[in-house]
């Protein structure tokens, strides 16, 4: 009984030890737990510590209007800082009088930018519109003065004038007035630019695929014009006429106008070619090209001559026999500003409009049906040839130059029927007459 008591009790003490040990691992289990929990707790709290800042740079009063708000995002914070950079680039402009080398690309970024953000808000009127269209004008100001000597654009001189003085008109600001006053600089330096082109290009030579005939008559005396021009003027701030004192002040051009080789020296003056096609190809037309009706047409001149006639076109190869600038005569040979009024005189050459089939098919009926009745009209024709003859005298007597313009007038309008059945044209009741085109040349 003992021995049996005893084990029962050992049994019961195991057991108890193995429920013991299973709490005391849940217990750890669940402690280890809460530690990882409340580890992974704090790490997250500590990465919230830092809040990533709303607050524009600047003060509410500097911001636009229509961004005004009592809480930000943090996009639009962003957004705003950006729009910043616009009002930035105008602060740099007014200190520097316009842009410079080292602030055009902050201000191309700041310009690029706002206009994304505006078109994001899909914001159409108000300051910080303004204040893009502002930056850019001052952009294109920028460019345009880089490259104002290079690629000579009149044009567009005259639309940043026109924009600047408007904005003169509604607030004049120092700034503008110093950069009106370069721009304005520039405008006089193109109108300098176009009395010289005006006046000496056309006396240089002719310009044919590429290749410079210099004149015979281009003397020395000449040449030293051009260059004192050019430097009382300076105009050799233009890249083209630096290239072209440069040619003429040359020893080479010496030989050119002091010798009777010009012919065999042309080819090694290509280069002059860029010179002048810049100059004067772009502003002048060449009277010595304009010889037809098709190279009058593709100058878009206006013209004078092309009377039209039935039944006949003009060809495009009728010659043009004067050339005429505002009224005046022009020679082949000289040079034409292309912004005044050419008008070009043609001597029209004129070419039959060829029938069409279906009048050359109603002419095969009528032949068909005046052959079937051919002695008939034979008896006819005789007698109506006597009577026309009797009223072609009696009409010759009552006045004979009408009748002879009319006689003239029909023979030009005659029909084109074979001379076999011309009798056949008196028999109106027998057979229809179609018109037909005449072959004779007027």
């Amino acid at each position: 009984m003992l021995s049996r008591t005893k084990e029962q009790t050992d049994k019961k003490d195991k057991k108890n030890k193995q429920v013991s040990r299973f709490i005391i691992f849940l217990s750890m289990a669940f402690i280890l737990a809460t530690m990882s929990l409340s580890l992974m707790i704090y790490m997250k709290y500590r990465t919230t510590q830092n809040w990533t800042s709303s607050k524009t740079d600047s003060n509410m009063a500097s911001i636009p209007p229509e961004f005004a708000k009592n809480t930000y995002t943090v996009e639009m914070a962003n957004d705003l800082k950006k729009l910043n950079n616009v009002n930035k680039s105008l602060d740099n402009i007014k200190r520097d009088n316009g842009l410079t080398v080292k602030t055009i690309d902050g201000a191309n970024i700041a310009n690029k930018e706002s206009q994304s953000i505006l078109k994001r808000y899909n914001i159409t009127t108000g300051e910080a519109v303004t204040n893009q269209n502002t930056l850019k004008m001052y952009i294109d100001i920028f460019n345009l003065e880089q490259n104002a000597y290079k690629t000579p654009d009149a044009t567009h001189l005259e639309q940043m004038i026109a924009m600047l003085n408007k904005k003169q008109i509604e607030k004049e600001t120092e700034t503008d007035s110093i950069i009106l006053k370069r721009l304005n600089d520039i405008a006089s330096d193109y109108q300098k630019l176009n009395t010289f082109t005006d006046k000496y290009i056309p006396q240089l030579g002719e310009i044919n695929k590429g290749v410079v005939t210099v004149k015979s008559d281009i003397t020395e005396y000449l040449t030293n014009q051009m260059i004192n021009s050019i430097n009382d003027t300076h105009l050799d701030k233009f890249s083209n006429i630096k290239k072209l004192k440069t040619i003429i002040s040359s020893k080479k051009w010496n030989e050119i106008i002091n010798s009777n080789e010009q012919l065999s020296k042309k080819q090694k003056w290509d280069n002059i070619y860029a010179a002048f096609n810049a100059l004067s190809q772009s502003q002048y037309v060449d009277i010595s090209k304009i010889q037809t009706l098709q190279d009058a047409e593709d100058l878009g001149l206006k013209i004078k001559g092309n009377k039209n006639r039935t039944w006949y076109k003009i060809l495009k190869a009728s010659p043009v026999i004067q050339v005429q600038a505002n009224g005046e005569t022009v020679d082949s040979g000289q040079y034409v500003r292309k912004d005044v009024v050419i008008v070009a005189t043609i001597d029209p050459t004129y070419e039959p409009i060829p029938q069409s089939d279906s009048s050359s098919s109603r002419t095969t009926e009528t032949k068909e049906s005046e052959s079937k009745s051919s002695s008939t009209s034979r008896d006819t024709s005789k007698t109506s040839g006597s009577k026309t003859t009797d009223s072609s005298t009696d009409s010759s007597t009552d006045s004979s130059t009408d009748s002879s313009t009319d006689s003239s007038s029909s023979s030009s309008s005659s029909s084109s029927f074979s001379s076999d059945n011309q009798s056949n044209k008196t028999s109106s009741d027998e057979s229809t007459t179609f018109p037909q085109v005449p072959t004779q040349n007027p």
